[in-house]
């Protein structure tokens, strides 16, 4: 399929990246987290019984990623920490990929199952947080993916209409998640989940790498 086929830079007017995995190259302590510790398989079947639709004010402290929870200040000095051994990367052409979307004139999200503090400190670190209009958390939210209620926030919060944003992810759990609010989703494998996962669950586009995405837009 060529790029001319595929129109995703005249098919859409937002793009909603995941983080971990798909626009930063994932590191294998995450990995084993995701897959291994039962707290997070926990949050996911709880994921539906916490916030729900949310308060608007507690929707727009997560916008503004304002008010940290006392949990999270608890945990920050080990983020801190863990920053000085486990330098971010992006994978590569990420960088590219963002500077093409805001050149075209893309409105450009970022909605990440990851803490947001930890997130934010990774995007300055990598100077890369100017590119996004809204970044969210889902662990704000008390609604992780595949749960769609963050997706739903970060659409409302850029103004855009459904049908016009693709979801970009690498995980399964990003396709669900897409497809259950009604927006088209691509998946890039070379994250958490592989090539395989991701083909069965049948996000509209699928691509090995950054690097392929990249070439196709």
């Amino acid at each position: 399929m060529d790029r001319e086929s595929l129109g995703m830079l005249r098919n859409y007017d937002a793009f909603v990246f995941d983080w971990d995995g798909t626009l930063s190259r994932l590191k294998l302590l995450r990995a084993l987290n995701e897959r291994l510790n039962p707290y997070w398989r926990y949050k996911k079947r709880k994921g539906r019984e916490g916030m729900g639709e949310g308060s608007r004010e507690d929707i727009d402290k997560s916008i503004r990623r304002k008010e940290r929870s006392r949990g999270r200040r608890l945990v920050t000095p080990l983020i801190d920490v863990s920053m000085v051994f486990l330098k971010p990367k992006l994978h590569n052409d990420s960088r590219t990929v963002l500077d093409t979307l805001r050149r075209r004139g893309k409105k450009i999200a970022l909605f990440t199952n990851g803490s947001s503090y930890r997130v934010l400190k990774e995007l300055s670190y990598l100077g890369i947080e100017d590119y996004f209009e809204v970044i969210v958390s889902a662990q704000d939210l008390k609604a992780l993916k595949p749960d769609p209620i963050g997706l739903k926030v970060v659409i409302s919060a850029i103004k855009s209409k459904k049908g016009r944003v693709l979801y970009v992810g690498d995980m399964v759990d990003d396709v669900l998640m897409a497809k259950s609010m009604g927006v088209d989703c691509c998946a890039v494998a070379d994250g958490f989940d592989s090539y395989g996962r991701l083909k069965a669950a049948r996000p509209n586009y699928l691509f090995r790498s950054m690097e392929e995405f990249c070439a196709a837009l």
